[in-house]
Parts: C-alpha cells; sequence; structure tokens
C-alpha cells in the first residue's frame, strides 16, 4: 500500500466514501538529552461532517513517561491545559459541550493508556492537540533504549473501562505519522538503530537528527543506542519550589564471581495475538537462550494460552543432547493457543521449578507475554513465587501487554521487567533477563545524601550490569555529594553533586516516582503539585465561542479505532482447538496440560487404514496363488513372569545400545528380536503382540517409546534427561503422534507380574 504525504486526509480513503474518521494526522517531536526523553505528540482533527462532533480517542503511552503539559488550537485560538481532579475536570468539560463551547478532556484510564475528547468540533474545523511528556532513557548491558508505544494490540479479556474509551482496531483506517529527533550530549555519538522503522540519519555540529518521513500509528516506534563503554556517573539537584530533587546516575559492576545453576522454567504466551511479528521473535529468542545454557542449568519450557503445553514431563539438565532438542522443538512455537490464561500457566511453571529446585540453585521463570491481566488473575501464583522465592522475569511484548500488572509482579518476587515491541528483536531483552536469573538475588544498595536533611526514595530491584538512578527530596541544596554501597558487590560509589538548575523533564519523571512511591491519601497532592496525569487527576481545557457559533445540541460522538498492528494477519484471534502432542494429563493440577505427545487423532487412524489396506490386500491375493498348506491348531505354551521379565531385560539392553549409539532406524526393534537368542525371538514377538506392540518392528518412534517404557518400569526410574529431550523432540514429529498412545505402562507392569497365558493358534503344518 503506497503511503502519500498529504495535508489533507482524503488521499487516504477510498474512492467515493467520505470519512468520518477525524484523526488525520500525528507529528512526534523528540529531543533526547544524555539519558532523558522530552517529547510532543501532535494529534491533528478534522470534522468532515455536517455537524457538531465529539471525537473520542485512545492511545498508549510508556509506563515511565511522565505528563508535562497540553496545549490545543481550535477555531484559530491557542490555549493551555490545566491539571484538576479528575471529577473536577471532567464537570468543566461537559458544562463547556452542554453550553455549546468547544472543550478539550485529557484523562488516563488506567496505566499506559490515555483518552482524549475533543468536543464541539464545528463542520469543517480542525483542531490540533499537542501533548508532552518526558520518559527515562533505560541502559542495561551498554544498550540504551528509548521506546514510544503507537498502537494497542489487541487484548485477550475485559478491559475494565468505560466502553467508549476501550481501543477498537480497523483494518480499513490509517493514521499518518511522521517524526523528528534530535540526540544531544552522552548519546550523540553512539551507533544507532531504529528497529521499527525506516529513518534518515544527518548530523547537527554536536547533535545527531533522525527524520521518520512517512510512518503510520501501527507500530510501537524503538531507538537503540550502542554504548562504546560504560556510562559515567552523575550528580542533579534540581529545583522543586521550596525544596530540591536529588539525583545520582551510574552503571553496576559485573561480579567476577562464579554464577550458581540456573532451575529456569521459560513461559512463553502462545495466545492468537502473538501471532506474527512477536511469535517468529520469540523462536529467535529461545534459541539465543539455547547456547548460554551451562550442563549445570536445568530448563523447561512451556507454552501457554487458553491451556497450556510442556516441552518435557520435568526439567531437563542443559545436556549437549538437550540444547539440540530445544532448538528443534523451537518450530513448534505457535500462537495456536487461543486466550491467555496467565496465571494458570504461572501456577504450573511453579510447580516445574519445584521438581529440580535444590539448595544453591537460582530459581526463575523468564515469562514472555504481550497480555493483558487483571492483578486478581496473578495473585495466587504472585504470593506462591514469594513464599517459594522464586524470581519472575518479564518480557511485556508490543504496548498492549499489561505492564501496569506484570511490572509490580516481577518486582515483588526481586525479577524485573523489559519491554519489547513486535518488530525489534526481543531475545537481546530475554538475554538480558537470562543473565539476571543467573545471579542469586538482585543487588542490595545502600545511599546516603550528604547534601542536607534528605528524604530518599525507594531504590528499585537492579542487578549487576544495570544502569541505575537514586532519587531524594532535599530541604536545601548544601553542596555535598552521594555515597552508594553495594555490599553483594564489595563496592562503592561516590557521585558529587552538580548545582540547583532548573529541569523541568527530570522534575516531572521524579514526581512521578513521588507519585507511585506515596501513600495513596498524599498521591492528589502529589499528582497537582507536579501537574501529572493520574487515576486522581486530568488535564482540561475550555474554548468560549461566541454566542453564533456555539453548538445546538450535543455533539456526535465519533470514536477513532487504532490501526491493526503491523505483523498482525488476523484482524480476530479467537481461541483455537489444536491440540498439541502430549503425553498425558497432568494429575495434580485441576486445569488441563498438554504435554508434547499425545494419542492420535481419527484422521491418523484413517491415514494408517488406508496405507495398510493394499497390503493386507496383496497379503491375500498371494494367500490365494499359492498351494495351499496343511494347517492345524497348535497350543503355545504359557509365558512365566520370570521369562517375560528375561526377554524384556534383554530387549531392553539391545535398544539401549542402539539409543547410546544413536543407531535408531526404522527397523531397530525388528534388528534387536533378531538379535537374539533363538529360543527367545519367538516369545519376544509373543510379548510385544501381548503389549500391543505387534505394528512395533518397523517403526523407530515405536522402538524409542518402547526403551522408554521399559527404563521407566523395569529400571524402577524415569528416563534420563537425554531420553526425556529424544522423546520429546520426536513428539514435535508427526509421525510419532499416530503411535504416542502405545507407551501403556500399566500393560508392561501386567505382563512382568503375570506373564503371557498359553494360547491355541492355527499354524502350517509342514508337509
Amino acid at each position: 500500500m503506497m503511503m502519500v504525504q498529504s495535508e489533507d486526509p482524503a488521499p487516504y480513503l477510498a474512492a467515493g466514501q467520505e470519512s468520518r474518521q477525524p484523526l488525520a494526522r500525528t507529528a512526534l517531536a523528540v529531543s533526547i538529552v544524555d539519558l532523558v526523553a522530552e517529547y510532543t505528540v501532535t494529534h491533528t482533527f478534522r470534522n468532515q461532517g455536517t455537524g457538531h462532533m465529539e471525537a473520542v480517542f485512545s492511545f498508549p503511552v510508556p509506563l515511565d513517561a511522565a505528563f508535562m503539559g497540553m496545549q490545543a488550537t481550535l477555531a484559530g485560538e491557542t490555549l493551555t491545559a490545566e491539571i484538576k481532579l479528575r471529577n473536577a475536570a471532567s464537570r468543566d468539560y461537559d458544562d463547556a459541550i452542554a453550553e455549546g463551547h468547544s472543550a478539550v478532556l485529557l484523562r488516563a484510564p488506567e496505566p499506559g493508556l490515555l483518552c482524549v475528547s475533543l468536543g464541539n468540533l464545528g463542520p469543517g474545523e480542525t483542531g490540533e492537540i499537542v501533548l508532552r511528556f518526558a520518559a527515562p532513557i533505560r541502559v542495561a548491558d551498554r544498550t540504551a533504549r528509548f521506546s514510544l508505544p503507537l498502537v494497542h494490540r489487541p487484548r485477550y479479556g475485559q478491559w475494565r473501562l468505560d466502553q467508549l474509551d476501550v481501543p477498537t482496531h480497523d483494518f480499513a483506517v490509517e493514521h499518518p505519522m511522521t517524526a523528528s529527533f534530535r540526540v544531544e550530549g552522552l548519546l550523540a555519538t553512539a551507533p544507532v538503530h531504529c528497529a521499527t522503522h525506516p529513518a534518515r540519519f544527518e548530523r547537527d555540529g554536536d547533535a545527531m537528527l533522525l527524520t521518520i518521513e512517512q510512518g503510520m500509528l501501527d507500530r510501537d516506534l524503538v531507538l537503540s543506542f550502542e554504548l562504546q563503554q560504560d556510562l559515567p556517573p552523575s550528580g542533579r539537584l534540581i529545583v522543586d519550589g521550596d525544596a530540591f530533587l536529588g539525583m545520582a546516575s551510574f552503571v553496576l559492576p559485573t561480579p567476577d564471581a562464579p554464577r550458581r545453576p540456573l532451575n529456569l522454567c521459560l513461559v512463553m504466551d502462545c495466545s492468537g495475538s502473538m501471532n506474527g511479528d512477536a511469535i517468529a521473535q520469540s523462536r529467535a529468542a529461545v534459541t539465543a537462550m539455547v547456547d548460554s545454557l551451562g550442563e549445570d542449568d536445568r530448563i523447561q519450557v512451556m507454552r501457554f494460552g487458553s491451556t497450556t503445553s510442556l516441552w518435557f514431563r520435568r526439567p531437563l539438565r542443559a545436556t549437549p543432547r538437550v540444547r539440540k532438542s530445544l532448538g528443534t522443538l523451537v518450530s513448534t512455537l505457535n500462537a495456536d493457543l487461543g486466550g491467555t490464561e496467565m496465571g494458570r500457566a504461572l501456577a504450573l511453571a511453579l510447580q516445574q521449578i519445584a521438581l529440580a529446585s535444590k539448595q544453591g540453585t537460582s530459581d526463575a521463570i523468564i515469562l514472555v507475554t504481550d497480555g493483558a491481566v487483571q492483578p486478581r488473575d496473578i495473585k495466587q501464583a504472585k504470593a506462591a513465587a514469594k513464599a517459594a522465592n522464586v524470581r519472575i522475569f518479564v518480557v511485556a511484548v508490543g504496548s498492549a501487554a499489561g505492564a501496569e500488572v506484570l511490572e509490580p509482579l516481577a518486582q515483588s518476587t526481586g525479577g524485573t521487567l523489559e519491554r519489547a515491541v513486535p518488530a525489534e528483536p526481543i531475545d537481546a531483552c530475554v538475554m538480558r533477563q537470562l543473565r539476571r536469573s543467573q545471579q542469586p538475588a538482585p543487588l542490595s544498595l545502600s545511599v546516603m545524601w550528604q547534601a542536607g536533611a534528605a528524604t530518599p526514595m525507594k531504590v528499585g530491584v537492579a542487578y549487576p550490569g544495570d544502569a541505575i538512578s537514586v532519587h531524594a527530596v532535599l530541604a536545601d541544596a548544601t553542596a555535598g555529594e552521594v555515597v552508594v554501597w553495594m555490599p553483594g558487590l564489595g563496592a562503592e560509589r561516590q557521585i558529587a553533586l552538580a548545582a540547583p538548575s532548573e529541569a523541568p523533564a527530570l522534575r516531572a519523571l521524579i514526581g512521578q516516582m513521588r507519585y507511585r512511591a506515596a501513600q495513596k491519601s498524599q498521591r492528589a497532592s502529589i499528582a497537582l503539585h507536579y501537574g501529572l496525569l493520574t487515576e486522581h487527576t486530568s488535564a482540561v481545557l475550555v474554548k468560549i465561542r461566541a454566542e453564533s457559533h456555539r453548538a445546538e445540541g450535543l455533539p456526535d460522538i465519533v470514536s477513532v479505532p487504532q490501526m491493526v498492528p503491523a505483523g498482525m494477519t488476523h484482524a480476530v484471534f479467537d481461541d483455537l482447538d489444536i491440540p498439541m502432542f502430549c503425553r498425558r494429563p497432568s494429575q495434580s493440577a485441576d486445569y488441563s496440560v498438554d504435554f508434547m505427545m499425545c494419542p492420535p487423532s481419527e484422521t491418523h487412524y484413517q491415514v494408517e487404514e488406508e496405507a495398510v489396506e493394499p497390503v493386507r490386500r496383496r497379503g491375500l491375493l498371494d494367500l490365494f496363488r499359492k498351494a495351499p498348506l496343511p494347517r492345524a491348531m497348535v497350543r503355545l505354551p504359557a509365558i512365566t513372569p520370570e521369562r517375560a521379565r528375561e526377554v524384556l531385560n534383554a530387549i531392553n539392553t539391545l535398544l539401549r545400545e542402539a539409543y547410546s549409539r544413536d543407531l535408531f532406524a526404522p527397523a531397530t526393534l525388528k534388528i534387536a528380536i533378531a538379535s537374539l537368542p533363538d529360543d527367545m525371538q519367538e516369545d519376544a514377538r509373543r510379548i510385544l503382540r501381548a503389549l500391543g506392540r505387534q505394528a512395533s518392528l518397523t517403526h523407530r518412534a515405536h522402538a524409542m517409546l518402547l526403551l522408554v517404557s521399559l527404563e521407566e518400569v523395569m529400571g524402577g526410574e524415569a528416563p534420563d534427561d537425554d531420553t526425556e529431550a529424544w522423546l520429546a523432540e520426536m513428539g514435535a514429529d508427526s509421525e510419532v503422534a499416530s503411535i504416542a498412545q502405545m507407551r501403556d505402562l500399566p500393560r508392561i507392569r501386567e505382563v512382568l507380574a503375570n506373564g503371557v497365558p498359553a494360547c491355541d493358534v492355527v499354524a502350517n503344518v509342514a508337509r
């Protein structure tokens, strides 16, 4: 689809159609100085109808961004919004609309989501709304990252919002967007990469300029800066009325001590909303992680959506054979499991972690998801993880991911949250989380402010290699420094504070941190003090119109839909009922759990019968062509339990040798039977018939399943990790699905206990 730059939205419409979508264009202007970004979002609305209109548009905003102000130009007049308590702002807006004036109301219905209402825009009129924000630049492992969500991905589950506030999606709409960046200070000379949009780069003195000329609001915007060395420590004093705000930033050193063995469960969202780029990036993330595991680590991988599917029956030691199987099983990572039942997935992940947890291991879950979740859905899993000392590290994909719930989940367990957009490789995020999970715990920091009386703010979860900031409210600007002790690393940092300065962006960001850390009774006053947009406050402005230009009656409400996110191939994500290969259902959970091998479907049976029937017909024809032989009833003696155990032990030994030499082939079991002593071969065939394995002789997967069953029943122990990995790997192969039901342990135990009874058979008799 060709994009055309135009002031008029008409080129984006189908021929003969009149647009009722009022969002004409969006422009971004971003200024990055050191590790702080100030950006403006300008939305231009146009009323193409014949009556007055109220445009309602919900759009994402970074969770860590702080609101800095709103202006609007209506009927040629530019107005500045005022931050008020939420009810007062809504009342001012409603009163203005009822009296025929124009007004703009900006609200935050929930964290990470803003809703703007532009009321009483007259026919043919254009309204321009300019929003200003500040956001921190996150740094880890010498990578600085600026991320700006621009579109909501469809969310699984119900929004707890008014109907008009809920983001909707429409394949037919297009929202054009342009963007410009100016980078100064620490990042101005760093190599930069825009993973989401084609951008033009140029220099302007010491500054770097980036321009995106033709974009759409169908994907988030991400810039990544590769730092050539660790950032130098810095200290700031920011004027805040009669007080001051202190901030010190530095990079935590990396210890030289050997890491602890990791007991990890990788929980991958495979719901329908991950379809497209997100699931492709998830496969790349698993592939990248495999090579970083050591042989003393244990790994389990879980797919989840409406149901859950484990790759292995238990966490396996990351041997070369297990890592090879992980690489093979990556191809089964598909967005085919329906919705996002995250609470159940985390509960099962904790059960898997418990199976392999030992003293001296680092127990962790890495959760990759784009799903929104309500706090109540993960309340029990959150409490269980804290009680079991299992850290949960989250990679939130896309702007619809419920980071407002997932970040507290991670922080409360000692984990962290990383954000990624679907078009951005998420393997770097997963690798950073893997690096953190290999540490025994987050670092414990002790901070002392020497600049006058200080009220320190809580330090968040941090790990070696991360860049962090510490903050405090200071009574005065007495010169001094910040001393940070890091007992876990045996190190400290002394950071001098610069002279006080006006820094509106830093003031807003630190003010928002104060708001989030404050008690509920204090939050409203803090939000008003810093002019923040929160659940307690909204921004409102009113354009007073002359009597002759006032609207009569209430305006028509037009909800502006989101574009369908790029990389998503379906507009509607229905729950998919696609059975995964599973071995058996979980007996301990109150919900179904699919393993990598499952009973065959009816289709498998039909295909097998169709394939076998011609062979049967040919056998009958051969029988008729040959001269008939005398036949008689022959009685075969019973096989005692002792004899059955002797024969099965011999088969097990031969299969184990074939497995250890990686010699499994279609006729492995047939060759093994032929290798037995002559007096055992007939008994072996009879025992296989008693086990329902008469078709096993020429199928390598049958032989593998028989080996696993015999190892588990006769050895009294579960198969070793390499065997389990190989079995799971074969479970991803379609040929194995047709015979997985033959792993019948009770039948093997019955033969070992009772042997095989005597039977009468019809046999040919020699002439």
